[in-house]
């Protein structure tokens, strides 16, 4: 009984540990996205070498597409 108490535990830190990781990563990589979005730097603009990131061939007529910033208010979310 002790043992599987144990390797529980260990499992429950091993998580921990990841959920940790994964959601500092995550505000990193999507924080610096909607940033240089905001900022219109020239490597996410149309032609830039990451424009694939932001979603940003989507046709939106003659408004202005507000397809990439919503997708990133809800990714950050």
């Amino acid at each position: 009984m002790q043992r599987a108490v144990n390797d529980e535990t260990k499992k429950l830190a091993a998580l921990a540990v990841f959920l940790r990781v994964y959601g500092v990563l995550s505000l990193i990589i999507f924080g610096a996205l909607f940033v240089g979005f905001a900022i219109e730097t020239p490597v996410l603009a149309e032609g830039g070498a990451l424009n694939w990131l932001i979603w940003n061939g989507i046709e939106c007529g003659r408004e202005p597409c507000h397809v990439p910033p919503m997708l990133f208010i809800v990714y950050v979310v």
